[in-house]
């Protein structure tokens, strides 16, 4: 299994765009949200995001989409017994 956590919203928003609702495994909100990702290109697409000139992204409203999703995730792990989301599957 090739996991990546990150803090980083704009990240996981990233991630979340380029590999799909499957890709996110969990959020755990006990403090600042950890967002993990599971992948072989998660670690890749991460340097592609905070390297210099960045990535270009064909689909705004996709990527905006993809935020909404991320934050509902966080606000789901603040408001569970554990402060962790986990996808459905994962479990």
């Amino acid at each position: 299994m090739n996991s990546f956590s990150t803090r980083n919203f704009s990240c996981a928003s990233f991630l979340l765009f380029a590999l799909g609702d499957a890709a996110l495994v969990s959020t755990v909100a006990d403090g600042p949200p950890v967002y993990t990702f599971e992948g072989a290109r998660c670690h890749e697409l991460s340097k592609q995001f905070f390297a210099d000139g960045s990535v270009t992204v064909g689909d705004a409203r996709a990527l905006l989409e993809c935020s909404r999703l991320i934050r509902q995730t966080a606000m789901a792990a603040r408001n569970s017994p554990g402060h962790m989301w986990i996808r459905g599957d994962a479990t």
